[in-house]
């Protein structure tokens, strides 16, 4: 684990040494920054840990990095889906990282069932949406779920809009309840149900973007994050690219709404705006609590969304935040953490007070944090170059 540091050699004196005849000391490879990091002080401070298992100088650094998947059976077991190049998995909890191909031209999310069932998902080379599976650790994979790539002009359009991409799984989880179930949602707001370990698929539920009905456009509706929930079987929280909020209960879906003001109650009970919501994640030990991390800090609520209350982060309240990750210690209700633009902000006390540190260099957003259940001391996040 390392954190990085770059020192520039001036032009000049290199081109001395050089001339001079003197033995050249070899080069040492510089890590980019990005990619994972852990911490081991329960989020105190973060280092970065992207050295392969097999090897002195390769790294995960520039790894199209997806969510952090934990194995069902060994939470020091990770998985996470790498683009092009399949997924990488840790046996250390973080510290080090073993790629593994998979026979997707993009691999967008990866999960292990509690069988030991690995399921990937991704495009094909004919662009087609895949979840292919895998009974034997990786070794060999049978597709067991196909959406076809998109045709032009195949939905109705009131306003021409752009061609959309085609569907494709790009979240997936385990169902904590039913052992042989997971979920999927598509970048189009489907939701599928794979049963038996993925082999069968059906779908529950679709979700219409506001712009849909009149361009036919349903990407903003795609999926970004599925939550299920730890206290009842047919809830979950869906985070969409829209950056809305939905729970999913016995197959159907409902809006939760974050009012601007949540201090100030609205008159008629009817609000006229509400904010935009970038992740969530349920509250350890209370089944109607959430934490919601929005564009300009987070939101709690103690009611199922009936109303909320604004943590009081020391954020900048003039920007808008391109990137929050929540997370809640499994171990300490108030242990809670909201990472901010690549700003780790903690409290210890359920978010009166707080502290911060940072994860990688300034403008890398950080995409997924995992704490191990095993021991909340461990964490690992996800940092991604900027996108330009």
């Amino acid at each position: 684990m390392n954190r990085i540091s770059v020192i520039a050699l001036p032009v000049l004196v290199a081109g001395v040494l050089a001339l001079g005849g003197c033995s050249r000391t070899p080069s040492v490879q510089k890590t980019p920054p990005g990619g994972t990091y852990t911490s081991i002080t329960g989020g105190a401070s973060f280092e970065q840990s992207v050295k392969t298992a097999n090897s002195t100088d390769a790294t995960i650094a520039s790894y199209d990095l997806g969510k952090i998947h934990r194995s069902p059976q060994d939470s020091a077991l990770l998985f996470i889906a790498a683009g092009k190049d399949g997924m990488v998995v840790s046996r250390d909890d973080g510290k080090t990282w073993s790629p593994v191909p998979i026979p997707l031209v993009g691999t967008v999310d990866v999960i292990q069932t509690k069988s030991g069932v690995f399921l990937a998902a991704g495009l094909d080379a004919a662009k087609q949406g895949i979840v292919t599976r895998s009974t034997d650790g990786g070794r060999t994979w049978q597709n067991v779920l196909t959406l076809p790539a998109s045709k032009s002009g195949a939905t109705f359009q009131l306003i021409k809009g752009t061609t959309s991409a085609s569907a494709s799984v790009v979240a997936m989880e385990a169902d904590p309840f039913q052992v042989n179930r997971v979920w999927a949602g598509t970048n189009d707001g489907t939701i599928f149900a794979g049963e038996q370990d993925g082999r069968t698929w059906r779908k529950v539920a679709d979700i219409t973007s506001n712009a849909s009905q009149i361009t036919g456009d349903r990407s903003g509706a795609g999926v970004v994050r599925l939550i299920p929930s730890p206290f009842n079987a047919t809830d979950m929280l869906i985070v969409t690219k829209d950056k809305r909020l939905f729970t999913l209960k016995d197959g159907k879906l409902t809006e939760k709404k974050v009012p601007v003001n949540t201090d100030t109650p609205a008159p008629l009970g009817v609000h006229l705006g509400s904010q935009k919501i970038l992740s969530a994640a349920y509250v350890t030990g209370f089944a109607d609590a959430l934490l919601v991390g929005t564009d300009t800090g987070a939101v709690v609520t103690r009611d199922a969304g009936k109303t909320w209350s604004t943590l009081k982060l020391p954020l900048d309240a003039s920007k808008l935040l391109s990137s929050v990750v929540v997370a809640i210690s499994p171990t300490n209700v108030n242990r809670i953490f909201v990472i901010a633009d690549g700003i780790v902000y903690r409290s210890e006390d359920g978010g009166t007070t707080w502290n911060s540190t940072d994860i990688g260099p300034a403008g890398y957003p950080v995409t997924d944090i995992s704490i191990n259940p095993a021991n909340a001391a461990h964490m690992l996040a996800v940092v991604k170059a900027p996108t330009t």
